[in-house]
């Protein structure tokens, strides 16, 4: 459907169509070829960790993966206290936080040194302490992180990375792995819906032929690396 907006595009080594994502609907990847299968995921996974100056998938405009995608490869193992959602958070803490907080975190500085000078007083060797705290030292005190359902609700689970990572960011796309291998038609159809609702950016990529939803743009990948449009 041209007629709906075009945000981004990701471009893949050996697929002739681009990814495109749209407000308007959910953009999946379903690749039966289990050799580029895993070229792709391993591609995706990697580009969270480390940089490098060649890539199989690449967004079209040049921005990292890493900086566009937030990859979902396991909805129950999922860490909402990873290192960029942390950041993310304490962020906006930050930027949320009045006068009346930061006068009593200085309060509370000054009691930690006090608690310093006495432990370098008290003991009979050399020690370190810090003096410049800033608000992240003291949301690690509390150890403030994110909290979403534990129990083995797969759908709740999907539902509670969606609603956080589209708090929190704007533009991110969520990648989910091989969801729909464990989900019905009707559970991703109620996600779907979640998505455009919040107009969260999303991509489902499949190693298997699955279901296919109305507000769905599916790309697919035969055996035989023969790519073509899956009406919906």
């Amino acid at each position: 459907d041209r007629s709906v907006n075009i945000i981004m595009k990701i471009t893949i080594r050996n697929i002739d169509e681009p990814i495109e994502f749209s407000e308007e609907y959910v953009s999946t990847l379903e690749v039966r070829n289990k050799y580029l299968f895993r070229e792709i995921i391993n591609c995706l996974v990697r580009s969270q960790f480390e940089k490098h100056e060649y890539e199989i998938v690449n967004f079209d405009d040049g921005a990292a993966l890493s900086d566009r995608l937030i990859i979902v490869s396991d909805v129950m193992s999922f860490d909402v206290s990873s290192r960029k959602i942390i950041s993310e958070m304490y962020k906006q803490l930050m930027d949320m936080i009045d006068n009346d907080v930061l006068k009593n975190m200085v309060k509370m500085e000054t009691i930690l040194e006090r608690i310093g000078a006495f432990a370098e007083d008290s003991l009979n060797f050399d020690i370190n302490y810090r003096t410049d705290f800033d608000l992240n030292n003291f949301l690690k005190l509390l150890k403030i992180e994110p909290s979403i359902a534990s129990e083995y609700d797969i759908k709740q689970r999907v539902y509670g990375i969606i609603e956080l990572i589209n708090s929190l960011f704007d533009n991110k796309i969520i990648c989910f792995m091989n969801l729909k291998q464990l989900i019905t038609k009707e559970e991703f159809s109620e996600i779907v819906k979640t998505c455009l609702s919040k107009k969260q950016l999303v991509w489902f990529i499949e190693s298997n032929k699955s279901f296919v939803n109305t507000s769905e743009s599916i790309i697919v990948v035969d055996d035989d690396l023969y790519t073509y449009k899956q009406n919906r």
